[in-house]
């Protein structure tokens, strides 16, 4: 393992940006976390850090496992990253170029955020949920008010007195 970190520049692992801003206060707080858990990971891996993947835009950083027919260690590895909850994981498998499709060169777990799936469980969200719900009760009795009215000032309906 340690000679897989070693090689880190060979796979690209330095960083090579900031996530940035200015508008929300929360993502900067974000980028302070995420600066911190970097530089405490450029310590852990011998002075590397982990690349966060452009191709995605979500997506914070990525971490690789070496190559190895041992899942039970990547699974380890993999699960010392997703201690944290606010990361949604996302696995991409690096084919061998060979027939057998166990194989694989690498696999990239990539530790996204949570954020959309948030959006919808905020209180907000709840409150406008409950209006809508609220309105459609509205509607609902005003259309049965009104055909009982309509029903009920129909011509078979009155009585002859």
């Amino acid at each position: 393992m340690n000679e897989w970190i070693a090689n880190g520049p060979k796979i690209g692992m330095e960083l090579t940006g900031d996530i940035r801003n200015t508008c929300s206060w929360q993502l900067i707080e974000d980028e302070v976390w995420i600066k911190k858990r970097m530089y405490s990971k450029k310590y852990k891996y011998d002075g590397k850090r982990v690349k966060p993947d452009k191709r995605f835009p979500n997506t914070l950083y990525s971490m690789s496992t070496p190559r190895t027919n041992d899942t039970e260690l990547q699974m380890s590895l993999i699960k010392n990253e997703s201690i944290d909850f606010q990361f949604q994981m996302h696995l991409k498998i690096q084919p061998s170029g060979t027939a057998i499709p166990e194989r694989f060169d690498s696999m990239y777990w990539e530790l996204k955020s949570w954020e959309t799936r948030k959006m919808c469980q905020t209180v907000e969200c709840q409150c406008i949920f409950g209006v809508i719900l609220f309105a459609f009760i509205y509607v609902l009795i005003l259309v049965s008010i009104i055909s009982f009215l309509m029903w009920f000032d129909s011509p078979s309906v009155k009585l002859n007195v």
